[in-house]
């Protein structure tokens, strides 16, 4: 039983849809089958029609997704495993300490409040722009992250802390783009949360940071790391519950054009901006250090 009915009609796969040469690999029809037992009434329609864009359905056949999780699990894996191990034995030769100031302390306090109070707000509210699906999205879960992240001091919570930072470019995003919740309370809640989240950076370019700027592992850990949570668990999560969460099962109206390949071009484009943000961090870095050498001398 997925959790949102809706009564779209169940059309028939167009013909081509399905890829032959993919459906040739047992594991690629295995896992086609689980993704659709997730929600059996799940519709297929190619199409995009308008005012539907929050609600899933299979733009892509099961087999196309199937494979795009198949190939990601074997690049993304090694990726991660290779970062996770540079970034530990960097910060060990560096002998970095991780305390978080209080008033990082009390940012965390201040992000994590902003998304407690949308809580009784999304499970009060039956829009399907306020579902409780979307508690799912990266920036909540990326809020929650950083809190656990100062106030339980940690190696590893450092180095997510100092990765999470670099993807102030998805916050930022949602000024541009909003998909905005159902209530004015929580539109006002929403825009708190992203203004915290975009404010990120002021603790993650200081002195202890400035090095690590020069590492691919520190650099693109958090870009594969949420390229992974996009396809292992919001992809499965999106089917699951009917609702498109980060648009994974159907492109939202700007990526129409390019058809079942949306998801690629908008990791492509998401590569893009996280490596802008690299280069902003790297330039306030920089700022900070001639502007502490200024005072030095």
């Amino acid at each position: 039983m997925h959790l949102l009915n809706h009564s779209f009609p169940v059309l028939t796969i167009p013909t081509g849809r399905e890829s032959p040469t993919m459906k040739q690999f047992p594991a690629v029809r295995l896992l086609a089958s689980l993704l659709e037992s997730l929600n059996p009434e799940l519709p297929f329609d190619a199409s995009d029609p308008k005012g539907d864009e929050y609600l899933s359905r299979w733009h892509s056949s099961p087999t196309q997704h199937a494979a795009e999780l198949i190939v990601s699990f074997l690049l993304f894996s090694p990726l991660l495993y290779v970062a996770w191990r540079n970034m530990q034995k960097q910060m060990r030769a560096l002998r970095i300490t991780y305390t978080p100031t209080k008033g990082q302390v009390l940012w965390s306090f201040g992000l994590i409040m902003t998304l407690l109070l949308q809580v009784p707000l999304k499970l009060d509210v039956t829009n399907i722009s306020s579902h409780p699906a979307y508690f799912l999205q990266p920036c909540h879960v990326t809020t929650i992250l950083y809190f656990i992240c100062t106030v339980v001091p940690s190696e590893t919570s450092f180095i997510c802390f100092h990765a999470l930072s670099l993807l102030t470019w998805g916050p930022s995003l949602a000024f541009c783009f909003p998909n905005l919740p159902a209530t004015r309370l929580e539109v006002t809640f929403f825009y708190l949360q992203h203004i915290f989240l975009c404010t990120a950076p002021i603790f993650a370019v200081n002195k202890t940071h400035r090095l690590l700027y020069k590492s691919w592992s520190w650099n693109y850990f958090s870009f594969v790391v949420l390229s992974a949570y996009h396809w292992w668990l919001l992809l499965p999560w999106a089917i699951k519950s009917g609702i498109n969460v980060a648009t994974m099962t159907s492109p939202p109206p700007a990526l129409i054009p390019f058809g079942r390949c949306y998801r690629f071009v908008q990791g492509l484009a998401c590569l893009v901006l996280h490596s802008l943000s690299i280069g902003v961090h790297l330039a306030l870095s920089a700022l900070m250090q001639s502007m502490a050498k200024r005072k030095g001398a």
